[in-house]
């Protein structure tokens, strides 16, 4: 593949994200927040910001857990 084809739908990918972001903003379309932080303040504080800019967060899910067997398992 050449690597103009990959920067191509790179772009168009982009785009289409972009597009659906700004339709979540517009539309007040509620949605989730899911992060793989372990601190709930690192969430929220993220959280909020996404609120400022418009998003309709209306779910938050964080990891409580380490995937690798070193944490509390769920």
């Amino acid at each position: 593949m050449s690597t103009d084809f990959i920067k191509m739908v790179s772009e168009i990918h982009d785009e289409r994200f972009l597009v659906q972001v700004q339709n979540l903003i517009r539309n007040k379309i509620p949605c989730g927040f899911f992060t793989g932080f372990n601190f709930q303040n690192d969430a929220l504080s993220i959280v909020k910001n996404l609120r400022n800019t418009g998003f309709n967060i209306t779910c938050i899910c964080c990891v409580d857990a380490i995937p690798d067997g070193g944490g509390r398992k769920i």
